[in-house]
């Protein structure tokens, strides 16, 4: 089972705050491109980030950061203790 994750967390500055996952595209917004490319390719799709509400249409489980404030490399050790089994996760 593949499991893959969009790290969605961040503070936006670059973009004055604003949702980088909103952010439109032609007709379609970051996340839903994330969507549609990972749904090719994973049995399983999360999200890492802190606000859960931000994405709670997606029906998607959203994990919040093991390490807050740790940026990218503290996600991706989030989505990659999160894609594990639950037996090896213990």
């Amino acid at each position: 089972m593949w499991t893959g994750a969009i790290l969605a967390g961040g503070q936006s500055r670059r973009l004055g705050g604003q949702n980088k996952a909103a952010l439109k595209i032609g007709a379609a917004t970051v996340l839903d491109r994330q969507l549609t490319s990972l749904r090719r390719v994973v049995d399983r799709t999360i999200i890492v980030a802190n606000d859960a509400s931000a994405f709670a249409g997606t029906g998607l489980p959203v994990i919040p950061d093991l390490t807050p404030g740790g940026g990218a490399l503290g996600a991706l050790r989030t989505a990659v203790h999160a894609a594990q089994p639950a037996e090896l996760s213990g």
